[in-house]
């Protein structure tokens, strides 16, 4: 497991599903309509998620992410980690490469509050 203090930004839990769009492979037609996954944290920086399909490190996934206040976040990620887990799954790191600021910011007050409550 990582070390929680190399982080650059605290994870949250959050429990949502998403639909991952792979950019760059036009030959992929499962993917073209989106890959259901379940999203277990995220960060200003990135997300972690659970997928029972093997995706590569280094690739980019368009996507759209409810968080917590309801808000809707476009963004590109990319894989850069990958764990297998029982029952043929894996846990995938993510960083957000295609995020606009304000989105960012949404998620950085919400991280502010979080860290009172704790």
């Amino acid at each position: 497991m990582e070390n929680n203090e190399k982080r650059a930004a605290k994870r949250m839990d959050i429990n949502v599903r998403i639909k991952l769009s792979e950019l760059y492979d036009p030959e992929n037609k499962e993917l073209e309509k989106g890959l259901d996954v379940k999203v277990v944290n995220v960060s200003r920086f990135g997300m972690a998620f659970i997928s029972e399909e093997d995706l590569n490190l280094e690739s980019y996934y368009d996507t759209e992410i409810t968080i917590w206040t309801k808000d809707k976040i476009d963004t590109i990620i990319e894989i850069v980690r990958k764990e297998s887990l029982e029952d043929n799954q894996f846990l995938y790191g993510c960083k957000f490469i295609g995020m606009v600021s304000s989105d960012i910011l949404k998620i950085q007050i919400y991280e502010m509050f979080n860290e009172k409550e704790d």
